[in-house]
């Protein structure tokens, strides 16, 4: 089961990167993705290493073993993204964090945060 989850992630993060749509009515399964903007995916590459370091130290973590995956954003009923950018960090094969990356209230600066928030439910 375990695997058929890493599996379904997997092609959501694929879909994610070319902003496609994919429907399965036998299933009733349904994911709608967007492009996420190029410059929040500079903006990650950029500085996840500087979040994780901090875990690096706290936790034990090895900055070595993070894998950085594709970002998703959650839409709402009419399709458009809410603004947060979420790029999987994985562990061990594991997602152990996302990293969440949002435009400050300048609507022109990235920022970003490092949290847990969501990954049972992917997990899972």
């Amino acid at each position: 089961m375990k695997n058929f989850r890493s599996m379904l992630l997997i092609l959501l993060l694929i879909l994610g990167m070319f902003g496609s749509s994919f429907a399965s009515q036998e299933d009733s399964f349904y994911v709608k993705t967007t492009n996420c903007p190029d410059e929040a995916v500079q903006y990650a590459k950029e500085n996840v290493h500087r979040f994780i370091s901090s875990l690096s130290e706290e936790l034990g973590v090895n900055l070595e073993q993070a894998i950085m995956g594709t970002p998703f954003t959650v839409l709402n009923t009419s399709g458009e993204s809410n603004g947060i950018y979420y790029f999987p960090v994985m562990l061990k094969g594991d997602i152990q964090y996302l990293f969440s990356v949002y435009l400050k209230s300048d609507k022109v600066t990235y920022t970003g945060s490092l949290g847990n928030h969501l990954v049972k439910e992917i997990n899972n």
